[in-house]
């Protein structure tokens, strides 16, 4: 079936009468400049709702994408398992959830709505705020180690995102992480046969992520190295942001595929290398991942952070002594603060 264009949906949207989700009776979407307030994607958009106390978001899909319902059911009942995972806003796929004038009627998700910053959003705001130096590289430090045990804790219950991006990823005032948009999410429970939905954005994407023809939890690998990188890149040369006009870059973080092209020779690597030593053996390891003709070949952000010699205490969510309540740090097998066996 044809789906209906942005412009038919965002029309069909601003009449409240259109929504058949009884979970957003007394909702209305959100005004914007030229009709509803709206935030499209390569596979769908999304509409912000509110009932003057509550905000919650209908994402509606205007491509196709091969076996959606049945993904996102697998992907739902997947997370509802591992509810230690605070990585994600809670969804719900509805059936039948607008109608069109032609009687037609589409399928969506209803979810919570995320307030909080996108990764770039946040960066900027920091590096143009009126802190000290010394507290914007401390706040860049945390954060990249706060990406670290969200890479871990996906590792361990093999999630992969598939699209890792600035874009997909929000900074909420608490400083924790959430990620959005999971079209491209892979849970085990999919198998070793999902079509790969999409291959990201360039800038946080390995070369040979694009002739992958299938999801897997090592999709992930190449991109979290990069925003490991960049983030620690970025607390050392804070000026990089600006020098390079990253905050106009749509496709990248830090990094771009021209780059990954002759990453030896590029500016970016020139300019960081002279850094420090951690940063230095950190872009080596991509200068290493480069090399890999496949994915499936790259090494995970742990082992990487264990080569480089980068000491983090990583407090790994849901990683709590049974006994005492303390935080475990990831590569712990007893708490620190009793004794206790890790479970």
């Amino acid at each position: 079936m044809m789906l209906p264009s942005i412009e038919e949906i965002k029309n069909t949207i601003s009449d409240p009468r259109n929504i058949l989700v009884s979970r957003l009776n007394g909702y209305s979407p959100i005004p914007g400049l030229l009709g509803p307030e709206q935030y499209p994607g390569g596979f769908s958009i999304v509409f912000p709702f509110t009932n003057g106390r509550d905000k919650k978001a209908l994402r509606i899909w205007h491509k196709e994408i091969p076996e959606i319902k049945k993904r996102t059911s697998q992907i739902s009942s997947y997370l509802s398992q591992n509810t230690q995972l605070d990585y994600f806003i809670d969804y719900e796929y509805i059936n039948n959830a607008i109608r069109f004038d032609t009687g037609i009627k589409l399928d969506a998700v209803l979810m919570d709505w995320g307030d909080g910053h996108t990764l770039k959003d946040y960066i900027d705001n920091l590096v143009h705020s009126n802190v000290d130096s010394q507290t914007k590289t401390s706040e860049i430090i945390e954060l990249a180690k706060s990406f670290l045990a969200l890479f871990s804790d996906l590792h361990k219950v093999h999630i992969s995102h598939g699209d890792l991006q600035h874009g997909n990823i929000l900074v909420m005032d608490s400083k924790r992480i959430k990620l959005i948009d999971y079209d491209s999410l892979f849970v085990p429970t999919m198998g070793d046969k999902i079509t790969q939905v999409t291959s990201g954005l360039s800038g946080y994407q390995h070369p040979s992520r694009s002739s992958s023809a299938y999801a897997t939890e090592k999709n992930d690998y190449f991109s979290e190295l990069i925003i490991i990188t960049s983030l620690i890149y970025i607390s050392e040369d804070i000026n990089v942001w600006d020098d390079l006009s990253l905050m106009n870059d749509d496709y990248s973080l830090l990094f771009n595929a021209k780059d990954y092209r002759d990453f030896k020779n590029s500016m970016v690597f020139k300019r960081g290398i002279s850094k420090s030593r951690i940063l230095k053996l950190l872009l080596k390891e991509i200068l290493i991942a480069l090399d890999c003709a496949d994915i499936e070949s790259l090494s995970p952000i742990e082992e990487i952070i264990e080569r480089v010699g980068l000491n983090w205490n990583i407090y790994s969510v849901g990683g709590y002594c049974i006994n005492c309540g303390s935080l475990f740090t990831i590569g712990d097998n007893y708490c620190t603060n009793c004794g206790t066996k890790r479970i």
